[in-house]
């Protein structure tokens, strides 16, 4: 009787070291991470999303549920062409991954570009320096370009200067 005591005792300590060891283990496993966009795919990428930059960087569009399912689908639309025709694509890309890529590529393309403006501005004379632009982003500007150029207008004060100054110059 002792002996089979001693028996289920020592499963039961097993028991809980195996649930131990599996609570360890799930605590440790990280998300996998998934492969970094080549240039390649960055290209693609810049180019669907140009394609169909009316649906995608339209700002003018209402948030009722046509408008956004609408986008939902150009979305859906470009993963599904960029999964077919990148043949550099390690793996697949869902939509929901390459609009995070798009946005990222948005966010530094305006880098990009304040980075250069700041180049041409700067004093000290002299010609500004060449700084090194990547294709790609020069694409992503090209699309968003709206995004970037503020619109004008009279009734702001920042373009009443402008207005006063050209004047002057005239």
């Amino acid at each position: 009787m002792a002996s089979q005591e001693l028996e289920i005792s020592a499963t039961k300590m097993e028991d809980k070291k195996t649930v131990k060891n599996e609570a360890e283990t799930k605590e440790k496993k990280k998300p996998v991470r998934r492969p970094r966009f080549k240039p390649e795919e960055r290209e693609y990428l810049a180019r669907l999303v140009n394609e169909a930059k009316n649906i995608l960087e339209c700002k003018t569009t209402s948030r009722d549920v046509k408008d956004i399912t609408r986008k939902a689908l150009a979305w859906q639309d470009v993963a599904n062409k960029f999964n077919a025709g990148c043949v550099q694509a390690p793996v697949v890309r869902t939509a929901d991954e390459l609009k995070k890529k798009w946005d990222n590529l948005k966010d530094d393309a305006k880098k990009q570009a304040a980075s250069r403006k700041k180049e041409q501005v700067k004093t000290g004379g002299g010609k500004a320096e060449a700084t090194d632009m990547d294709a790609v982003l020069l694409l992503v500007e090209d699309t968003i370009k709206g995004a970037m150029n503020p619109v004008k207008s009279e009734f702001d004060s920042d373009s009443v200067e402008l207005v006063n100054l050209t004047e002057q110059q005239v």
